[in-house]
């Protein structure tokens, strides 16, 4: 297997020139634990404050979205699933 981007690399991903190329590098690059990492680092980089619940609550929600750094409001949760359309 090769080596997974790290959050470092998320930027990239998300800078691709169009919505399709980003997806088929998303698809392509991304196994399920580092696209968990991406998505809560999209919804960072909108601007929300996240809480990885992934450990505490097992499958079904991955990610509570908050407002501000003292997580004073609860805006959503956020349940991630990564799957493949085509056997590798």
């Amino acid at each position: 297997m090769s080596e997974q981007p790290s959050e470092d690399d998320f930027p990239s991903l998300i800078d691709t020139a169009t919505s399709e190329n980003m997806l088929v590098r998303i698809r392509s690059e991304l196994e399920w634990q580092p696209f968990e990492r991406f998505v809560e680092y999209v919804f960072r980089r909108a601007g929300y404050v996240t809480e990885n619940t992934a450990l505490e609550f097992g499958p079904g929600i991955y990610l509570r979205l908050h407002q501000g750094p003292s997580r004073q409001k609860l805006l959503g949760c956020v349940s991630v699933k990564h799957h493949r359309t085509t056997a590798r």
